[in-house]
């Protein structure tokens, strides 16, 4: 007979995993339902309850593919993904990449980036503030000293024009998914977050040198000036 936290340990890895060992379910006592199914209820909730996180976190993807496509996509994810850490605001990084190879999701190419830019703005908007202080090593690209605070995404597809066509900010007639790519800067600035535009030719001289990068609070003026200079633009 396994001892308490061998059991606790057995069951933690079958609500993960949906199958457990004989031992376990010999330990489960039947009140009605077979072990199997009375186990089969915590399954249930535990991957709903992820779902369910998951769908807060993006409601603009939700808006294009809507709310049946987007939470069928998360349950093939959280089968697929259980999560590795107990912190759940960081579980979900990895649900843009999965739209590329989930099939229901070819129709709609685009969707992996929006995702991707609500993922962004939700690790911003967890971003501890001495976080800022924190950053001691920081690149140096044009200027521009990148450590926490602003993140950088560069799309395929005109991810800015669906970020406003899901925010009402445009008619969704006005955007040409083959129109190209485009590119942002998703910063923090005292609580909220601000997306912009860049023009081409920085976004494709920042894009080589970042990838995907943060720029720090002290040089938030640099980026207005830059913004001002017209080398970006606020929405």
């Amino acid at each position: 007979m396994a001892d308490l936290a061998q059991l606790q340990d057995m069951m933690g890895q079958a609500v993960r995993e949906g199958q457990a060992s004989e031992l376990l379910l010999d330990a489960i006592v039947d009140q009605g339902l077979m072990a199997e199914e009375r186990l089969q209820v915590h399954v249930n909730t535990y991957r709903e309850s992820l779902v369910s996180a998951l769908n807060g976190v993006f409601p603009l993807s939700e808006a294009f593919v809507g709310k049946v496509f987007i939470r069928e996509a998360l349950r093939q994810f959280v089968l697929m993904n259980p999560p590795k850490e107990p912190m759940l605001f960081r579980y979900g990084e990895d649900f843009p990449e999965f739209f590329k190879t989930y099939k229901a999701a070819e129709a709609v190419p685009y969707i992996s980036d929006l995702a991707r830019l609500e993922w962004l703005t939700h690790e911003l908007m967890h971003a501890r503030e001495d976080a800022w202080a924190e950053a001691e090593e920081c690149d140096d690209v044009g200027g521009l000293a990148l450590g926490f605070g602003t993140k950088f995404l560069r799309s395929n597809f005109p991810v800015f024009d669906l970020w406003r066509v899901a925010t009402g900010q445009l008619q969704p007639e006005k955007v040409d998914i083959d129109s190209g790519g485009q590119a942002m800067l998703i910063h923090l600035n005292e609580g909220q977050v601000f997306y912009h535009l860049m023009g081409p030719e920085v976004a494709a001289s920042l894009g080589r040198a970042l990838g995907e990068k943060i720029v720090s609070k002290d040089d938030l003026s640099v980026l207005s000036d830059l913004i001002e200079q017209g080398l970006f633009f606020a929405p």
